[in-house]
């Protein structure tokens, strides 16, 4: 078995709660090496985002004070994916949520999105599908693997976590081992790219 040589873009996106009024908080994605990018948000600079579910909190973990002390700004978050998708499509496993929240994040930085998003499950049901069998088979077969997957790394509501699932998915598609270190796994506290703590470049 070789070196996969391209990833699809996987995305994922946290945000404030989950209902209408709810904003990004964080977005992560994969290049197409499989290298995990992952940002905060900072909501100082938009004031209509003011929306702010305490459930949600529960799950990802990240308070508002977090958000204004380490997080990046809607222009240059939406700048750097920019950088790495260039117009192109991205896959997500919950895509129309995401769509919602990346256009607010783009409207945010005074602009249009200007990319897609489609769903990953439909990516990776393809990727291992087998001719002559039913689509119904492929997507049985790839909820076994993400049951799988779940059980052996367990799990947890944050956007380079989730978007490290999906690269692990797309290696197994692949017919790679999968490997749990692989984009799964604690996200440093300090990093380069401005994934918790922010530093000027």
């Amino acid at each position: 078995m070789g070196v996969i040589a391209w990833y699809p873009n996987f995305l994922d996106v946290e945000a404030s709660g989950f209902g209408a009024e709810s904003w990004p908080i964080s977005v992560a994605w994969c290049e197409h090496t499989g290298e995990i990018r992952r940002y905060l948000i900072n909501p100082s600079s938009v004031p209509e985002w003011t929306h702010w579910d305490p459930a949600a909190e529960k799950l990802h973990g990240l308070d508002r004070e977090r958000l204004a002390r380490n997080g990046w700004s809607p222009a240059d978050v939406t700048a750097r994916i920019d950088d790495a998708l260039r117009g192109g499509l991205a896959f997500s496993d919950a895509p129309d949520f995401d769509t919602t929240w990346l256009q607010r994040l783009y409207a945010a930085a005074g602009r249009p999105m200007p990319f897609r998003i489609e769903s990953a499950d439909d990516l990776l049901v393809g990727a291992i599908f087998h001719p002559g069998e039913a689509l119904w088979q492929a997507q049985a077969r790839l909820d076994r693997m993400k049951n799988e997957l779940h059980t052996t790394c367990g799990g947890r509501h944050d956007a380079g976590y989730d978007v490290g699932f999906l690269v692990v998915l797309w290696r197994q598609a692949m017919g790679e081992p999968a490997r749990m270190n692989h984009g799964i796994g604690p996200v440093p506290e300090i990093t380069g790219t401005g994934s918790f703590l922010r530093r000027e470049q």
